[in-house]
């Protein structure tokens, strides 16, 4: 994946519903390991109806970053690395550990009106990169990382953004065929945090969705969402996280545009 002209536009936003509307990753659950079923949620996550992050950026250059924030552990109203004790709490997880992302079709699979007007037009794919690093990175430098690594992360997995079950119950053909009825399902997909990266420290994942082909012509437009999973030795990571009882959605996300 390659990014070769500037971005016009990024914007952090919490909170849209409509087809226009974008999406980030709400929350995320291990569903491996120690604290199996636990979930976490997304920096500065601070619920589904807090609208109070959206930063509008115009005419950005390359340098456009892929966070709003860079200092690991961040969790809303904190201005020091708080990671537990809040209601929206970071997830707790060891090197092996599987861990899912979910996210809202926000009606990009189901009401999206440009996805029905041309056999390319696709909502696209969403690729997960990690990095121990808090170091500002832009996308244009995520983007260039390969599953072996390199000095500041690494490409964990891509998968499609419609991830075949996941709608919002908004009575749509896709919807109704996919057994929606009464409450919504989460578009998902799984990563697993490497062996190597040790313990006692945050590694935070990338959530890139390249919006681009939504209309069957690419006009380049990309969200991203960072989440922070704090690295516990095994006999200490089922402490951290929230009780799936608690599962809430949703958190911010970074979107960007590029004119080509």
């Amino acid at each position: 994946m390659r990014i070769t002209t500037a971005f016009t536009t990024a914007v952090f936003t919490a909170l849209f519903s409509t087809v226009n509307s974008h999406s980030w990753v709400s929350q995320v659950q291990l569903v491996s390991g120690d604290g199996a079923g636990t979930l976490g949620y997304s920096r500065y996550y601070r619920g589904h109806i807090d609208d109070n992050e959206t930063i509008k950026h115009l005419n950005p250059a390359l340098n456009t970053y892929v966070c709003k924030d860079f200092t690991q552990g961040r969790v809303a109203d904190s201005d020091k690395t708080t990671p537990q004790g809040t209601a929206y709490p970071i997830l707790d997880a060891s090197p092996g550990d599987r861990i899912a992302l979910f996210w809202k079709d926000n009606g990009h699979v189901t009401l999206d009106s440009n996805l029905f007007k041309a056999p390319t037009a696709t909502p696209g794919n969403v690729t997960v990169y990690g990095t121990t690093t808090e170091r500002k990175l832009t996308l244009t430098e995520v983007v260039k990382w390969e599953k072996n690594g390199g000095k500041d992360g690494r490409l964990l997995t891509i998968a499609p953004y419609d991830d075949g079950s996941c709608a919002e119950d908004n009575q749509s053909k896709i919807a109704l065929e996919r057994g929606v009825d009464g409450q919504s399902k989460d578009c998902r997909m799984y990563v697993t945090i490497p062996e190597d990266v040790g313990s006692e420290k945050y590694y935070t994942l990338y959530w890139v969705w390249d919006f681009s082909m939504k209309t069957g012509t690419r006009t380049t437009e990309w969200y991203t969402s960072c989440i922070d999973i704090a690295i516990k030795d095994k006999s200490k990571a089922k402490s951290g996280g929230a009780p799936a009882k608690k599962k809430r959605e949703l958190g911010y996300s970074a979107k960007f545009r590029v004119r080509e």
